[in-house]
């Protein structure tokens, strides 16, 4: 057993998990957290001097590869890479493990080989360095300490089903074969797993996880059906099976809990309000540049493999047009934050005697309301690097604006996001409704 291991990737379902059943098993972890980040080479030296690890796992998440374009987050990423392994092999680490998530079409797979595989084989050919390349698939969890927060592809898998409810929608149409197994492990399941492999001396190449339960899809889908009281209709929409190269070594985890009460679990979080129902919080933007913990927080869901979605306003006198544009953009994504003018912007751009409500009455109802995630109010008259910050996967704005006028929309769609235009409600608006009331004051 490794005594002393180095972990890149803390902020991910998969590296918490690791650090977890590493620190049980005894073992001495140090973490990229230790560091100002896994490229800083300086830092990295000295960490490594000091501690001496014997081991290196590289349970990298995608957050840690964003950048401005594909091209950039790939040069970030090899960059990260090659700082570690010189650290590693310059210090005489004698094993690394190597690992990267995969959606079930198998996708992420080729780039868990190209990107893992040949740079670790080269490394192995030239300094004799042991390693393994790890790809999974349906690692799933929990986002909090707490338990509240379910995550991952058979958490989204609930949400749809207790969106649908909430929605009183006729049907929910589901992507996958219902036939098909459900692919399911958990994060305990995923890091024993990994750590037999890191233990198995006569194990090296891509080692593929590949957690196949003895429950269909379809019955899956059953349970959180009727843990969630939905009753309309299932359609689903077939996606194309997980093809995995020959040769390559194939694991199936030991499943510590049963399907269906992970399922029951996640649906009673969902209906506790740690799903489907928002649990936002208020973040305020301490620096220009947008707020730090907001964006860790924005890493550590997209490591989860959530799709992030932002919009913003003033919200000062929340309407249903509002609740509209709200609801779209969360069906738009699996996390929604929402931008927040504080009152001297809003008095900005709304002119005197605006706003109404203070800064922390409007994120207060915004945080009551279901689809919101994280409130995070910014100072600037537009939110142009606050989404620079956060860099959403979608950005959310309403249908009065042209796509190509929306603030952020070419920095997102550079990254491979999109721009949605949400539906207007006819009629509705803060500024209406003000002046309405004082009409209606003027008349008394």
């Amino acid at each position: 057993m490794l005594t002393r291991v180095f972990l890149v990737g803390h902020d991910g379902l998969a590296g918490r998990s690791l650090a977890r059943a590493l620190a049980t098993a005894g073992t001495r972890v140090r973490t990229d957290a230790d560091v100002a980040g896994p490229a800083d080479v300086a830092a990295l030296d000295e960490l490594f001097a000091a501690f001496r690890p014997l081991g290196v796992i590289d349970a990298m998440p995608r957050s840690m590869v964003d950048g401005a374009g594909p091209a950039s987050g790939m040069d970030r990423l090899l960059r990260a890479q090659r700082t570690v392994l010189s650290a590693a092999h310059r210090f005489g680490v004698e094993t690394l493990l190597y690992s990267w998530s995969c959606d079930e079409a198998g996708r992420g797979y080729r780039a868990c080989r190209e990107l893992g595989a040949a740079l670790l084989e080269a490394w192995r050919r030239e300094h004799g360095l042991r390693a393994t390349v790890v790809a999974y698939l349906g690692l799933a969890g929990w986002e909090d300490a707490a338990c509240t927060r379910p995550v991952g592809p058979v958490a989204r898998l609930v949400r749809d089903i207790y969106r649908a409810r909430n929605d009183h929608a006729d049907h929910v149409e589901l992507a996958g074969d219902p036939d098909a197994p459900c692919r399911y492990m958990s994060g305990a399941d995923w890091a024993r797993t990994c750590l037999e492999v890191l233990e198995d001396r006569t194990v090296g190449g891509t080692v593929v996880i590949d957690p196949v339960s003895d429950m269909p899809l379809g019955d899956a889908v059953a349970v959180a059906t009727r843990v969630a009281g939905y009753t309309g209709g299932i359609s689903w929409r077939r996606a194309a099976s997980v093809r995995l190269p020959a040769g390559d070594r194939t694991v199936r985890p030991v499943q510590g809990t049963g399907l269906e009460t992970v399922i029951e679990q996640f649906c009673h979080a969902h209906a506790a309000g740690g799903g489907a129902v928002g649990s936002g919080r208020v973040v305020r933007a301490g620096r220009p540049q947008g707020d730090a913990g907001t964006a860790r927080q924005v890493r550590a869901w997209r490591a989860d493999g959530l799709v992030v979605g932002f919009t913003n306003g003033c919200f000062d006198v929340l309407h249903a047009g509002h609740v509209s544009l709200l609801r779209q953009a969360r069906a738009e994504c699996d996390r929604l934050v929402v931008g927040l003018n504080d009152d001297a912007s809003v008095s900005r751009l709304k002119g005197s005697g605006r706003p109404v409500h203070t800064v922390e009455q409007r994120a207060s109802v915004l945080n009551a309301i279901r689809d919101v995630d994280a409130v995070v109010v910014f100072a600037e008259d537009t939110p142009e690097r606050l989404i620079r910050d956060l860099r959403p996967d979608v950005l959310v704005k309403g249908a009065d604006y042209d796509a190509d006028e929306v603030v952020g929309a070419d920095f997102v769609r550079a990254r491979g996001g999109r721009v949605v235009l949400a539906r207007l409600e006819e009629g509705l608006s803060s500024t209406g409704a003000i002046e309405r009331l004082a009409h209606d004051r003027s008349r008394a």
